[in-house]
């Protein structure tokens, strides 16, 4: 009798056994599929934070390009801008050249409408005298 109870009691530990065993079994395969997720999961986020990276460094990279562009694109302003300040300084020496002229020339033609008066005025007296 006593071996039987042994075998018995021997059978039911071996029985939680498996059981333990099945539990622990089953705990550690969630456990496993957890940790693929989680594994998983981390290397999305890594993937995610180097397109991320790669993108910000896209985009630092386009923010010098227009940076060098808006500069370039100011320097050329301040360039015409110095070229109209020329110009407009030369056409106003042109105007001024013009208006000398056009005092000249006026000046010129009083004198000879001047002169043309004397001239007539001689001739009316030659023909008057003779």
């Amino acid at each position: 009798m006593m071996t039987r109870v042994l075998s018995i009691s021997l059978m039911g530990l071996t029985g939680a056994l498996c059981v333990v065993c099945l539990w622990q079994w089953q705990r550690e395969a969630a456990g496993a599929g957890r940790e693929r997720r989680l594994v998983m999961e981390q290397r999305g986020e890594r993937e995610a934070a180097e397109r991320q990276g790669a993108a910000l460094e896209a985009c630092g990279r386009e923010v010098a390009r227009l940076e060098a562009a808006l500069e370039e694109e100011r320097q050329r302003g301040a360039a015409a801008e110095a070229a109209a300040r020329r110009q407009g300084e030369a056409e106003e020496g042109l105007a001024a050249q013009l208006r000398r002229a056009l005092g000249e020339r006026d000046g010129l033609a009083r004198q000879l409408n001047e002169r043309t008066r004397a001239y007539n005025e001689l001739a009316e007296k030659y023909r008057q005298g003779k």
